[in-house]
């Protein structure tokens, strides 16, 4: 996602940014699908960080689309 983001900064046109924003979106969805997908479950400390890192990729694809639907 990083490396988009970084494209996106210093992209061609409106066009592309918002193509880069949306790769980003998608990047965040699939890292929340990835994190759902672990079985820590078992560990309390494992299944806080787990619900964490799950939430942080959450709020990132809000923050995509919310920058997509600005530049659109």
């Amino acid at each position: 996602m990083a490396a988009n983001l970084v494209e996106a900064n210093e992209c061609l046109g409106t066009k592309d940014r918002v193509m880069r924003f949306r790769i980003c979106r998608k990047e965040a969805k699939e890292s929340g699908l990835w994190i759902r997908l672990l079985n820590v479950a078992d560990e309390n400390d494992l299944a806080a960080q787990q619900r964490a890192l799950s939430q942080e990729a959450h709020e990132l694809k809000l923050i995509m689309t919310a920058i997509i639907k600005q530049l659109e």
